[in-house]
């Protein structure tokens, strides 16, 4: 299983670590271990994605992110793709460049199809929706990461200016928003600040400057 993401999620976490400049309430503990609670991914396909993103966060998790709590919001327009990837039922194209070791560990042989274990499904939650439903956007809080790759190149600039807005309040303070490689907030948002990593690009939430009123 392969998507865009994954170079993304690696390159998220080594930033954290290698950077430790992640900020926290007082009272938090200041390591990686604590960062993350809550990610959320746009336009999921038929689960590759999600899937794929929480075995990298399960593997990690005796390591690097040991002791972290992570859970995953996985969301698409598509009622059909979101049935597809609650069942989690996947061929041999799918899943052809999935190691032996966690072709093992995350998946149920079903004959001809591979289906994800109770374990890996615990950490993914599906739900159909419509990143223009503002209604629906403002419940979406207390995201840590926001995964949106693919799905602005849709949008007209007046629709990506207001999703990103949403994406922003509901982000933590310093969250991370990664984009597709031919998208970027140039002209659509001035909130975050670009960083560069070994292997890709990203956003991270910056705080607003209030505005001084005579």
């Amino acid at each position: 299983m392969e998507f865009e993401e994954q170079q993304l999620v690696e390159a998220w976490y080594q930033e954290l670590v290698n950077t430790g400049e992640l900020e926290y309430e007082e009272g938090e503990k200041e390591s990686i271990q604590e960062a993350i609670e809550t990610g959320l991914l746009q336009s999921i396909s038929t689960g590759e994605e999600p899937y794929t993103l929480a075995m990298i966060f399960l593997e990690e998790s005796q390591g690097v992110l040991k002791g972290f709590r992570f859970e995953i919001e996985a969301t698409d327009l598509n009622e059909i793709s979101l049935e597809h990837a609650r069942q989690g039922i996947y061929g041999e194209y799918s899943t052809r460049n999935l190691p032996p070791y966690l072709r093992q560990k995350y998946f149920l042989n079903t004959g001809e199809s591979l289906q994800v274990n109770s374990t890996l499904q615990s950490k993914v939650k599906f739900s159909r929706l419509n990143l223009q439903d503002a209604s629906r956007m403002v419940f979406m809080k207390g995201m840590d990461i926001i995964f949106c790759c693919n799905v602005l190149i849709y949008f007209d600039t007046s629709s990506k200016r207001m999703v990103i807005q949403h994406f922003y309040n509901n982000l933590t303070a310093h969250g991370f928003l990664f984009l597709g490689h031919s998208e970027s907030l140039y002209g659509i948002s001035d909130d975050f600040r670009l960083v560069h990593m070994p292997s890709a690009t990203g956003y991270v939430k910056s705080p607003r400057t209030p505005v001084m009123r005579g």
